[in-house]
């Protein structure tokens, strides 16, 4: 059995296209068989609805767990 790396992976949708194309993506890199935990942030008119903001402050300051390339 392999001992495979989970990546830990932050998502923000948006509005508009993006949450449809984020869905395909997801599942497109899951088919991969990599390991993959997502750690999503609502960003655009659903985070308005939650937040009263667009950009969430918490969609800037994603976890220090996952890491930009």
């Amino acid at each position: 059995m392999s001992d495979q790396k989970t990546h830990k992976v932050t998502l923000i949708p948006g509005d508009g296209i993006g949450p449809e194309v984020t869905q395909a993506v997801v599942r497109i890199l899951e088919a991969t068989g990599v390991k993959f935990q997502w750690e999503r942030f609502a960003a655009g008119a659903e985070a308005f609805e939650i937040y009263g903001e667009y950009i969430p402050a918490r969609c800037t300051s994603p976890s220090s767990e996952t890491k930009s390339p």
